[in-house]
């Protein structure tokens, strides 16, 4: 692992006891810390991180997220390599194994993780869930690319603090004519918001995301057409009309 560099954000002022251990790699600590009245940027976080970076593949991880499959990093950068790929996502479990994230689409006008918290043995649509394939987007919080992508787009929209932040690095990305893939192979546990807490979108951005992608939100290229957009679990619809009377 000597050829990998892991980049920290850590807020919290001073020298850490992990930053001074022998690591497998090459450890890369940037302080980025806030004020007492200063608001949690996720997006501006990541632009400081990325930025540091020297190598090509690049993969964002949140402090809680953990692997639970010992070839995640081989499955994420199996595709991210790809120069048809601009992105790639994994598959999330919360601590009781229900699903989190096996990617996610546009419904009711929002964004929704498809089959949130179904169990994990539970049969999708058309076995989505297990399948290798495109979604429009992932979630950021594994999400493997490459800094040469990221420059391209500069990264995350900072306007985005807190709230579809990734969701819009996907679809800029996939403007860019990049595919966004989801790899099941790659498994992790993830206590969602577990180190800054639950947050409601300011309304400035929701209503920017809303401007700026209310075409997809209305025909999402990676759905299917029988699939419901009026649910926030992704079903497909009823036959409107019967063959027979």
């Amino acid at each position: 692992m000597d050829h990998i560099t892991v980049i920290v954000g850590d807020d919290i002022d001073g020298e850490p006891d992990w930053a001074t251990k022998s690591w497998p790699f090459t450890l890369k600590r940037i302080e980025t810390p806030r004020g007492p009245d200063e608001p949690f940027n996720y997006s501006s976080k990541m632009n400081r991180l990325w930025r540091e970076a020297v190598d090509e593949q690049i993969i964002f991880l949140n402090d809680d997220a953990v692997p639970t499959t010992p070839e995640w990093l081989s499955s994420l950068l199996s595709f991210a390599v790809d120069e048809s790929v601009g992105g790639v996502g994994a598959r999330l479990y919360y601590d009781d194994g229900s699903i989190q994230h096996v990617g996610m689409f546009p419904s009711l006008r929002t964004i929704v993780h498809a089959w949130l918290g179904w169990p994990i043995e539970a049969k999708t649509y058309n076995d989505w869930a297990i399948a290798q394939r495109e979604w429009s987007v992932v979630t950021g919080a594994v999400f493997a690319t490459r800094l040469s992508i990221l420059k391209q787009v500069d990264g995350f929209d900072e306007r985005f603090s807190l709230e579809f932040n990734d969701v819009d690095l996907c679809l800029r990305i996939r403007n860019l004519g990049y595919r966004i893939v989801y790899n099941p192979d790659a498994q992790f546990i993830h206590t969602e918001k577990a180190s800054r807490g639950e947050s409601i979108p300011p309304g400035a951005e929701v209503s920017l995301f809303l401007s700026r992608w209310a075409r997809w939100l209305d025909n999402d290229p990676a759905s299917h057409p029988s699939v419901s957009k009026t649910r926030f679990d992704l079903v497909a619809e009823p036959p409107k009309e019967s063959w027979f009377q």
